[in-house]
């Protein structure tokens, strides 16, 4: 009889278990349902009351962020073509791309241009210079479910709280400390100086931290170049070399400066400079070929990236760059050979999949095309660059506080699906895939009509044709998913 009555009030806790956790996930259901429907409803007025805005007060203004495939190349179209709709609203495309930079850079100029310009949108197209750093997507359970909670409101909001609980912390130690300070120096020195004191190192740390290596002045030099100052760029590099001349990639960046500012003779100069100090630099090769490419004089710059790849056999751009080379001389049977060596000793490389993709795109076999690029796509899936993700997370966190769109754009003939794995959350955010437009635009033109080089493996920088064609298909997204036209 005990046992009975024991076994009955153990079910009815169950029951009543049972009851207080469906109630409870009744309730989170319900929140987060009022959470979607009353966001919405504020996109939606908050989106009414910008257009309004638009229409009575002047132009709605779009900021590009990106590098070189942004900066003087695809927004001037963009501002034209969408001011040529007519619906109404005037267009001010800002084109902040800047040629050389990296999602890092990028992000750091972001909060002043955005108090400089006041956009009502951001056009984000960036990550290709954040080099070959690769982690994989993690597949695990635990990742998964962290990823699915981080989509739900209920979880932003109580993430919203726990960190506001967390700055309350905070402001509460440093009132606390503060006081402390201001009682053990009263009568001394004021707590304010003492602050001063403790935030700045002493002198001779500042003299310290004013000395720089070779690569302070090679960064340096990438700053001014970006500028346009010559001349500051050449004598940061000279520094550099000056400190480490051995630093091969300084030699290199050195004759690139030469050459893309038109000196082809100190190019040379540097170039043979570099070589004497060390025979076997590949960075030194690559670059003066680029020079001799720039020219015209393609079995030059052959000779120096067959050399190059001799030394470096994984340096991929310049099995890209004498892609081209081989190309602009018609010597299409080389360029098969040199990339199915290629793919044979780096089956799992997905630029060396897109070098093929690109090429066999090029040569109307659009079967081979076709499963090349979906090999790079496959494997572009598997892997992420951790500084453009968290680069990107952290665009979209700040344009969120400001309550400014964001359109996420994938690089030509690229899927936009590893763009869009990056977001645990998407709401908001306008994502335009330029793979389809661009392999179809492939199909009826010549690859030197829609690209410059091959700087990416399977797509480069835009001739007027390729960006007319990406200004096109953005102002088409744009228009329809924010304007409804």
């Amino acid at each position: 009889m005990k046992n009975n009555k024991s076994y009955q009030s153990q079910l009815l806790l169950k029951q009543k278990i049972a009851l207080i956790l469906f109630g409870l996930f009744l309730f989170l259901m319900l929140l987060e349902a009022s959470l979607r429907l009353g966001g919405a409803i504020l996109l939606s007025i908050q989106e009414h009351r910008n257009l309004q805005s638009m229409k009575q007060k002047g132009a709605y203004r779009i900021l590009c962020l990106g590098e070189s495939t942004t900066g003087g190349q695809y927004p001037p179209f963009l501002e034209e073509m969408l001011n040529q709709r007519n619906i109404g609203i005037k267009f001010s495309v800002i084109d902040d791309g800047t040629a050389g930079f990296n999602t890092k850079t990028i992000l750091q100029k972001l909060e002043g241009n955005l108090d400089k310009y006041k956009p009502q949108m951001v056009i984000a197209m960036m990550g290709i210079n954040d080099g070959g750093e690769r982690a994989f997507w993690e597949n695990k359970y635990s990742v998964k479910v962290i990823s699915f909670l981080e989509s739900f409101r209920v979880y932003k909001l109580a993430r919203l709280i726990w960190l506001h609980m967390q700055d309350k912390f905070r402001k509460t130690q440093g009132y606390l400390l503060k006081a402390g300070l201001s009682i053990a120096y009263a009568g001394s020195i004021p707590a304010e100086d003492s602050f001063k004191k403790t935030a700045e190192p002493d002198s001779q740390d500042n003299s310290k931290a004013n000395l720089k290596d070779d690569q302070a002045y090679l960064e340096d030099a990438e700053l001014y170049s970006i500028a346009g100052r010559f001349a500051d760029a050449e004598a940061s590099l000279k520094k550099a070399l000056a400190i480490n001349p051995q630093n091969n990639f300084v030699h290199g960046r050195l004759i690139f400066l030469y050459w893309d500012y038109k000196y082809f003779p100190q190019s040379v100069s540097a170039f043979e400079e570099a070589i004497k100090i060390n025979p076997l630099n590949a960075e030194a090769y690559y670059q003066m070929s680029g020079a001799y490419t720039d020219r015209g004089e393609y079995s030059s710059a052959e000779q120096l990236l067959r050399k190059t790849i001799e030394i470096s056999p994984d340096h991929f751009p310049a099995v890209s760059a004498l892609t081209l080379v081989y190309r602009r001389q018609g010597k299409y049977l080389e360029i098969e050979k040199l990339l199915k060596k290629y793919i044979k000793q780096y089956p799992q490389s997905e630029y060396i999949c897109s070098l093929l993709a690109a090429f066999y795109e090029q040569t109307g076999r659009y079967r081979s095309a076709k499963e090349y690029y979906k090999a790079a796509n496959k494997l572009r899936m598997q892997y992420y660059n951790p500084t453009t993700r968290s680069n990107y997370l952290k665009l979209k966190s700040v344009l969120d506080k400001r309550n400014i769109k964001l359109v996420c754009m994938q690089y030509p003939v690229r899927s936009v699906e590893p763009l869009k794995e990056i977001f645990p959350d998407r709401d908001g955010i306008i994502f335009v895939d330029n793979e389809k437009v661009f392999k179809d635009a492939l199909k009826s033109s010549s690859y030197e009509s829609i690209f410059r080089d091959s700087f990416a493996g399977d797509f480069g920088h835009c001739t007027d044709k390729g960006n007319q064609l990406l200004a096109q298909h953005i102002a088409d997204v744009i228009l329809k998913n924010v304007f409804g036209k």
